[in-house]
């Protein structure tokens, strides 16, 4: 996989963005065929998010879709960091920028909570265009050399990521220097997390983002990339959340993952294919598809 990765990374940009997007649909539905072990946990998770009323084509119908945006995130992976700025402009409408020139005004940084939704390779590229510094948390995936990789093309792109097993310090450092904070709000990569509704069922989820911010006074603004059908991207930077601090700090995160999530159920519900999520967040006892991560740009 290393080696297809690094094919990849070669021909991406020299590929006609038409020509590349159409090849990653292609991509995306051959291996929603074969990757079996992925897909049923992919359809399981539509059917929480679509509900009882949807039919099995209807999730099927989705479930494709999120393959082939799946490799079209990948496709802007490589191709993004390599085009100029006016033309990634092009590619970009930003609604709500100016929640976050409110929160960097305080002084004390900002985080901004995504989750595995839309394409996260834009708003970095087009963050470092608008001299927005950002340190991210990543999952540390395997094998080590494909890991390296990654981050190195996705450093291209205008991020800091710090890996998850390692040392956190650089995000305290970040908000100190009144830069940006990016952590996702759908994956509890450090078994860390509380369990909430979501969809109507318990889930697993990330608290970190609101204890961060509870200790730190950093505001935590929601931001979610929403894939166009013409190829271009709107960029949406919700309010802060209104965090509590009563003192109980339990009650005041969980409250403040409550507000996150209902963000999070409400862009999940309108674009259901764009969530590319291929980790089991409801089923208890199922064990995770056989490369951490691989799938989720």
């Amino acid at each position: 996989m290393y080696y297809v990765f690094r094919l990849v990374g070669l021909l991406a940009p020299r590929l006609p963005a038409g020509l590349g997007l159409r090849l990653a649909a292609t991509l995306g539905d051959l291996w929603y065929h074969l990757a079996r072990g992925q897909r049923a946990i992919l359809l399981r998770n539509l059917r929480h998010v679509l509900g009882s009323a949807a039919t099995q084509e209807t999730i099927q119908r989705t479930a494709r879709e999120v393959f082939r945006n799946t490799f079209r995130n990948y496709y802007d992976l490589f191709r993004l960091p390599h085009l100029p700025s006016p033309d990634v402009e092009k590619l970009i409408i930003v609604q709500g920028e100016e929640h976050l020139r409110e929160a960097l005004a305080a002084g004390k940084g900002a985080i901004v909570v995504t989750a595995h939704f839309g394409n996260v390779e834009i708003m970095t590229r087009a963050s470092a265009i608008r001299q927005y510094q950002i340190t991210a948390v990543a999952e540390h995936l395997q094998p080590e050399r494909l890991y390296r990789y990654l981050l190195a093309q996705r450093s291209i792109g205008g991020v800091h990521l710090v890996s998850i097993d390692g040392s956190l310090k650089a995000i305290f450092r970040a908000l100190r220097a009144n830069q940006l904070v990016g952590l996702a709000a759908d994956r509890d990569v450090s078994h860390s997390g509380i369990t909430v509704p979501f969809f109507g069922a318990p889930a697993n989820l990330p608290a970190g983002y609101v204890s961060l911010a509870l200790r730190t006074g950093a505001p935590v603004l929601p931001i979610f990339i929403v894939r166009q059908p013409d190829g271009r991207f709107v960029i949406q930077i919700e309010t802060p959340l209104p965090l509590a601090n009563s003192g109980d700090r339990e009650r005041d995160v969980r409250s403040g993952v409550a507000q996150m999530v209902a963000v999070l159920e409400r862009y999940i519900s309108q674009y259901p294919e764009q969530w590319t999520f291929y980790q089991p967040i409801w089923e208890q006892g199922i064990r995770e598809s056989g490369i951490r991560g691989f799938l989720i740009p």
